[in-house]
């Protein structure tokens, strides 16, 4: 992946293993559980369960990511956007959220409400940075990335004496 800095640093982006998460920074502090669900192993509902719990009426802007074998599941509230491919998924007429699954290998990008990506891109490749936009592989490269990483088993705790 690679991200756009927001020299602000009023936006946030936060990639962990196939999931990518664009929002607000104000908003990201107000949810600390965020980091723990964008690793979880289905990334979209956990990540939407934390946002909304308490309600939706004061929920920010977001675009959000989660790139699966069979493509990129695509969360989008607010001006944010995402293009995949020649698509480019917007929240424009939702009171909510737009979500929509798009299949097939596609570029990703993720922008901040009235950002394009210009300037520096900078690589990342999980962590939490300010960015108003980030960009990534093709889907099916990234999701073979993502299942590898998923399936690696955690290394057993050494045995205290």
């Amino acid at each position: 992946m690679r991200y756009t800095l927001d020299p602000t640093a009023a936006t946030l982006a936060a990639v962990r293993g196939g999931a990518t998460l664009l929002m607000p920074r104000t908003a990201w502090e107000q949810h600390e559980e965020l980091w723990p669900a964008l690793g979880s192993a289905d990334p979209v509902p956990a990540v939407l369960g934390v946002l909304t719990r308490h309600g939706i009426s004061g929920l920010a802007e977001f675009a959000l990511v989660s790139v699966t074998p069979a493509g990129a599941r695509v969360v989008v509230r607010g001006g944010y956007r995402v293009r995949v491919g020649d698509e480019l998924v917007t929240a424009s007429g939702a009171s909510t959220w737009h979500e929509r699954l798009i299949e097939g290998a596609h570029a990703v990008e993720l922008l901040a409400s009235g950002a394009e990506a210009a300037g520096a891109a900078l690589p990342i490749v999980e962590g939490a940075v300010p960015a108003v936009a980030v960009s990534g592989a093709e889907v099916s490269d990234a999701s073979a990335a993502a299942a590898a990483v998923a399936t690696e088993p955690e290394p057993a705790p050494e045995p205290v004496v």
